[in-house]
């Protein structure tokens, strides 16, 4: 008998956290944390499931309980991001995804009875070329400014442009970016925060060496701050304000997209 006793309140809760948006919704965000996702991850997860999606749910008249929910909901989402936001295919693939994770979560924990993705193929992504920058763009961009004229952010952006071309990283993992972490001598810089919480080396070229080099030079006059991509103030550039300062810096050369 007390062992009915307990799977009758195991079964109350588990309907009781399937019928509730919000309880789903933190339910999975607590396994995603406890299977080590980043900070990063969570934040998207918060953005994409727990703000876009109830959104889209709420605007549309349609159910908020996780178990009500069927495959047409979900098509439905897809095409509201296609035809009215106007987002790109990638956007809607990753948001398929990210809806898929949290229901075959669901599916899994027992919260619903029945999978709304189950039936459903992940969306497929045409693969296009990455458009590159002209030469006589890129000789301007790197340019380097004059002592006279310039400013301490035209330094730094044209060391942070720099060092994402010569490298490659992500943005997250530039503003990360501390200065402990070069090893310009040794011609490589420590990358903190990879995808997936990896460490790792990334070379560096010689010119990258001397635009670092001659930014640390100005950085030590101006800030103490321990990233090296920081304000005048010797505050850490946010990955937000590095894509606003590229793209300001683009559209002032007349680059589009």
């Amino acid at each position: 008998m007390p062992k009915m006793q307990f799977e009758d309140r195991l079964r109350y809760r588990k309907e009781s956290v399937g019928s509730d948006y919000e309880k789903t919704f933190q339910v999975f965000i607590a396994d995603r944390k406890r299977q080590g996702c980043t900070n990063r991850t969570i934040e998207w997860y918060e953005e994409v499931l727990g703000r876009y999606f109830r959104e889209f749910l709420e605007e549309k008249q349609l159910p908020l309980e996780p178990a009500k929910w069927i495959s047409s909901d979900i098509e439905d989402y897809m095409g509201y991001l296609l035809k009215e936001r106007n987002c790109k295919p990638v956007t809607c693939k990753n948001r398929f995804s990210a809806l898929r994770a949290w229901c075959n979560f669901l599916i899994t924990k027992g919260y619903i009875e029945t999978n709304p993705m189950a039936a459903l193929a992940l969306m497929k992504v045409k693969k296009e070329v990455v458009k590159t920058l002209p030469d006589e763009v890129l000789d301007i961009l790197f340019k380097r400014p004059s002592l006279v004229n310039c400013t301490f952010a035209d330094f730094r952006n044209r060391a942070l442009i720099w060092t994402l071309f010569d490298t490659g990283i992500r943005v997250n993992e530039l503003a990360n970016i501390c200065i402990k972490d070069l090893y310009l001598d040794e011609g490589y810089i420590l990358i903190t925060h990879g995808k997936g919480q990896k460490e790792r080396l990334v070379g560096i070229s010689k010119k990258l060496y001397k635009v670092l080099t001659d930014f640390l030079e100005i950085l030590e006059q101006s800030s103490k701050n321990e990233h090296l991509f920081c304000n005048s103030y010797g505050e850490k550039l946010s990955k937000e304000t590095i894509r606003k300062r590229l793209h300001d810096c683009g559209k002032s050369l007349g680059i589009e997209d």
